[in-house]
């Protein structure tokens, strides 16, 4: 909400596609993602949760969608010349996985450890960052399928957990994960806080971690670390990618108290 970004809308379409899908309407919530994947390319990695539900209906209408708001109607706009000529130029200028690598703001876990290793005087080679790069894609996988287990024996409020399982995953897939992606967080930690709500004994500990991750996140936190600090070393010292984390432990937790 800071800076005014698409990244609110992206979170709210995805937010609504997963809504749709918990209620049965597949075909409308995979055209939703289809339309915000439109805009922001990497909605589309959520994807993997729907393969590992076996949800059909909804990846079939994701592909319809993305054919008539990627394909048709740009088509019918520009031309078939023009959609071709932007098309093209889209692919051509495609972020490459490596294009964030100097990028302080940067979110993605990986590149906030690459940061910390650095200041440490552990400067990862290049090897280790191929490495942990693939890690990091296959940890985002767990997790779609944590997702799609919360979907199925987290009870009444299992759905809206693999929501925020799904959310507080994608800094190990996205690249870039600019602060701004960071706009889900509240939401993750209120679905959070309801199903802590409900529990009793060790669980209650789990308020910990949840109330570090809400305090990092924080617009008041932000404006307090920059007032002595500098808004630079809030970012590259990766703040909001460890209330991410610390959010992400609170759902462990609450996954070992729901099993």
């Amino acid at each position: 909400f800071k800076y005014g970004q698409v990244s609110v809308l992206i979170v709210l379409g995805i937010s609504l596609a997963l809504s749709y899908q918990r209620e049965g309407r597949s075909t409308a919530g995979g055209l939703v993602l289809a339309a915000v994947a439109s805009i922001k390319y990497y909605p589309a990695i959520a994807l993997i949760y729907f393969v590992f539900l076996r949800d059909i209906r909804f990846l079939a209408a994701f592909a319809v969608g993305i054919f008539g708001f990627l394909g048709l109607l740009p088509a019918l706009w520009l031309g078939l010349d023009g959609w071709w000529r932007y098309t093209s130029e889209t692919i051509h200028t495609f972020p490459k996985y490596d294009m964030f690598l100097g990028a302080f703001g940067s979110q993605y876990f990986l590149h906030v450890a690459l940061r910390w290793a650095f200041n440490l005087g552990q400067p990862l080679t290049e090897h280790g960052y191929h490495v942990l790069r693939w890690l990091s894609v296959a940890l985002f996988i767990a997790h779609a399928a944590f997702a799609a287990w919360l979907y199925r024996h987290g009870g009444e409020r299992g759905p809206i957990l693999a929501t925020a399982a799904l959310f507080l995953s994608l800094p190990m897939a996205v690249p870039s994960s600019w602060p701004h992606y960071f706009v889900y967080l509240p939401l993750c930690q209120a679905a959070l806080a309801a199903a802590l709500a409900e529990q009793n004994g060790w669980p209650r500990l789990l308020w910990l971690p949840l109330a570090l991750s809400a305090l990092g996140q924080n617009i008041y936190f932000y404006i307090a670390f920059s007032s002595f600090s500098s808004f630079i070393v809030y970012y590259s010292t990766g703040v909001l990618a460890v209330a991410n984390l610390l959010a992400l432990a609170t759902l462990y937790g609450l996954g070992v108290a729901l099993h």
